[in-house]
């Protein structure tokens, strides 16, 4: 049984385009990989909500792993704290491209209006 891919695990572009031996900006970036990245792909969303909270707590204000965080807990059912985080990244003043798990750079804020419709649809 194929497992369904997520929506958007996302890490920042200039961070994606470096690790790939790219530089930033020529199109040729690809996901970085991660612990909470793997841990979200093998199905470990406890684990995954551990790293993650704790970078939200410490006030990283890492678009990509706020967005990672928020996927994690729609994923748990969590509706209300995930649509909290769409919003804290709404609120940021960055709005950093990240890439996406297919590897299509978006702009944070727009995967975040994103979950919050998939939210109200009532889609995970």
């Amino acid at each position: 049984m194929k497992r369904a891919m997520p929506v958007f695990l996302a890490v920042p572009l200039m961070f994606s385009a470096l690790a790939a031996g790219a530089a930033p900006g020529d199109g040729r970036a690809a996901p970085l990989v991660t612990a909470d990245y793997h841990l979200i792909r093998s199905g470990d969303l406890e684990t995954a909500e551990r790293i993650l909270t704790y970078a939200h707590d410490s006030r990283e204000n890492n678009p990509a792993k706020m967005l990672n965080l928020a996927y994690v807990l729609q994923k748990k059912g969590e509706a209300a704290q995930a649509a909290s985080i769409y919003q804290e990244i709404l609120r940021l003043d960055a709005n950093p491209y990240v890439v996406t798990a297919s590897g299509e750079p978006r702009r944070a804020k727009a995967l975040a209006r994103l979950g919050l419709e998939r939210l109200d649809s009532g889609s995970n």
